[in-house]
């Protein structure tokens, strides 16, 4: 049935809708045939807190984006327009983004913090910074860089960061934060 008059609209598609009312007409009388209920503020709220959830896990926006068409199709809830959805998948995973950071940074004391803004100077005796001289791999086996990395095993517990600090995260989102640190250098930190 549906298909029939899908044909019959590609036939008559020119004049289909030619007025903004008829198109307007159409959508009111299917969402009242099949149940379906605008998209409201209401609905933005349940919505959103629901993808939300989701963006504590990817940072992918295709797989927010998808949830939520997902959550509102089982919710019979019309569709927003694209760039709504865009917009608020995007605001989603901001929020989530700045969630993660504040989860993490939150269970750190201010000495800890100050400890871990410290690693961004540089040493002493040369132009590496601690953080980089800590990413440093071991080198020959030998007394002296064992030495050394026992220093840098040190330095890292001498912060004593909590042992539970990214329990509440999901393993994927840390995996990310890790991947984007290694490649960000002291100065890139040191900017945010």
């Amino acid at each position: 049935m549906f298909a029939n008059n899908l044909i019959l609209i590609n036939l008559f598609g020119k004049k289909y809708a030619v007025r903004d009312v008829t198109r307007r007409e159409h959508i009111t009388l299917i969402r009242k045939i099949f149940g379906f209920k605008t998209y409201s503020e209401f609905e933005q709220e349940a919505s959103l807190k629901y993808i939300h959830d989701k963006a504590l896990q990817t940072d992918r926006a295709v797989i927010i984006a998808e949830e939520f068409i997902t959550y509102l199709r089982t919710n019979k809830i019309q569709l927003p327009s694209i760039n709504t959805i865009e917009r608020l998948c995007s605001e989603v995973l901001i929020n989530a983004e700045k969630q993660i950071y504040d989860t993490l940074s939150s269970s750190l004391s201010n000495h800890q913090k100050q400890l871990l803004d410290a690693l961004l100077n540089l040493q002493e005796k040369g132009s590496v910074s601690q953080l980089n001289w800590l990413k440093q791999s071991p080198q020959a086996v030998n007394s002296k860089f064992l030495l050394m990395h026992i220093k840098r095993l040190r330095t890292i517990k001498e912060i004593d960061l909590p042992k539970d600090i990214g329990k509440d995260i999901h393993q994927t989102r840390l995996l990310k934060i890790a991947r984007e640190g290694r490649q960000m250098t002291p100065q890139h930190l040191q900017e945010e």
